[in-house]
């Protein structure tokens, strides 16, 4: 039992040394990423296209985001002085990102979406798109 707790105390803080605190947008991303994979799984259940390589596939898309966010939280770190300066924008990227994918799924079961949610989805890619497009 105490080399289990070991094993998950060092893993904690591999994550947290390579992602950054366990800070509210990383949490609510945590739960985006979790609704979006099950609401993704219910919607293919639904249309009857549910199939292991896209499951796969979406999991991997998951990593991928989790990488990138460890990528602008090593650069906050080692190129901005310890300063969050990439890290949160990307973290409400992809909460944004993963929340408008809940809202597919969703109006696909048949959901009705409340047009103030996506509107502030929306908005809230589009002022990243509008932050990105001005830095280049």
């Amino acid at each position: 039992m105490i080399l289990l707790q070991e094993f998950f105390k060092s893993l904690n803080e591999i994550f947290s040394w390579f992602l950054g605190n366990l800070d509210e947008l990383m949490c609510t991303l945590i739960i985006f990423m979790a609704a979006d994979l099950l609401t993704g799984i219910m919607s293919s259940i639904a249309d009857h296209q549910f199939n292991g390589s896209t499951l796969l596939k979406g999991i991997a898309k998951k990593i991928c985001i989790l990488i990138l966010i460890g990528i602008a939280h090593t650069m906050d770190l080692n190129l901005l002085s310890g300063a969050e300066l990439l890290r949160s924008p990307v973290l409400f990227f992809f909460i944004s990102s993963e929340g408008i994918s809940i809202c597919k799924n969703a109006s696909k079961l048949g959901v009705t979406i409340p047009d103030r949610l996506k509107k502030e989805l929306i908005r809230m890619i589009q002022e990243d798109q509008n932050d990105t497009s001005k830095k280049s």
